[in-house]
């Protein structure tokens, strides 16, 4: 198999598709940011919202461009990203545009199942996580869709996050990266999910779509990027 084909079968498995920077640049200038909000990515890729969003941060510190990087990779963004390419590229973008990364910072390569948020027990076998923690005012990104979920984990995960109120989720990346991201938003917060539009009409998806309107106001915008 060439390499080429080696890395599509990669990305279908993960069910990876990149956001254009300027799609991920609109989207994260819809969100209104103070300097106490803890923001999540949890597909962060190449930082395709990381970078913009610490772009939004960056004003509301003073100090030297190293000094609030620090700050706003320790107390404000945290992301998540199994590909191991696509962690260090987008570590790779932050070093070009503001220099090296503090030596703590809450960016890390994991599985987002996997990643333990809360410092309680986690419900679902977890690695050891640098996240502290438990809830997120804003979470934003674009989801895996269609990717393959991990064999060792996957029907604790459909315990945990394949029923909800009285629904079935479907056993899918996207629809469980939304479950998930739910449980840890914060009240009042804001889930910002680029999604396929699939889940609006089909059956299987039922579950999810009720779950979502149960939580709060829910606003659909059809991406022409």
């Amino acid at each position: 198999m060439s390499v080429a084909k080696t890395q599509r079968a990669q990305k279908r498995q993960l069910g990876q598709f990149l956001t254009p920077q300027p799609l991920a640049q609109q989207l994260v200038d819809t969100l209104s940011l103070s300097i106490n909000d803890r923001v999540l990515e949890p597909s962060m890729g190449d930082g395709a919202f990381i970078i913009p969003l610490i772009e939004k941060f960056m004003p509301l510190y003073t100090g030297s461009v190293e000094e609030r990087l620090a700050l706003i990779l320790q107390r404000n963004i945290y992301g998540v990203e199994l590909d191991e390419t696509l962690f260090a590229r987008c570590l790779a973008n932050i070093r070009e545009r503001w220099g090296e990364l503090p030596p703590q910072h809450n960016l890390v390569r994991n599985d987002f199942f996997r990643e333990p948020f809360f410092t309680t027990e986690y419900p679902v076998a977890a690695t050891n996580g640098a996240f502290g923690v438990s809830l997120f005012t804003h979470i934003i990104g674009n989801p895996p869709f269609g990717g393959t979920l991990d064999p060792a984990i996957q029907d604790e995960l459909d315990k945990v996050y394949g029923f909800r109120n009285g629904e079935k989720i479907k056993k899918e990346t996207y629809s469980f990266f939304i479950v998930k991201s739910l449980d840890l938003l914060a009240k009042n917060g804001t889930l910002l999910f680029i999604c396929s539009d699939t889940f609006l009409t089909i059956n299987t998806m039922r579950g999810l779509r009720r779950l979502l309107m149960s939580h709060g106001e829910v606003e659909i915008e059809t991406l022409t990027q």
